[in-house]
């Protein structure tokens, strides 16, 4: 599984896969990290990637504090050992509930 880190604040079409700003869990090995635009995104610090069985500590808290959606925390969740979501989690259900409050 990878943990791709998208540090721009627009999604990006790179490695065969629309990024979304944030973390995006890619657990389908769809995600080509070899092609050249993956390369240039990631020297120059758009992109961060990471292999789910080699993260350190300070990589699953990245990848938490940059977690946009629900979808992506619960596959972090299921393929991330250790990783503690609780703050990210209460974090986007509070949005989701103010979401639906405007909504109503």
């Amino acid at each position: 599984m990878k943990i791709v880190i998208n540090n721009t604040e627009a999604s990006i079409f790179a490695g065969g896969r629309l990024l979304i700003p944030g973390t995006n869990v890619i657990s389908d090995g769809s995600f080509d990290e070899k092609k050249g635009d993956v390369k240039d995104f990631v020297s120059n610090g758009d992109l961060t990637i990471q292999d789910s069985e080699k993260m350190t500590d300070a990589d699953k808290k990245k990848a938490v504090d940059n977690i946009t959606t629900q979808e992506n925390l619960e596959s972090l969740e299921k393929g991330v050992k250790g990783v503690d979501t609780s703050k990210a989690k209460k974090k986007l259900d509070d949005f989701d509930k103010q979401l639906k409050k405007q909504q109503a």
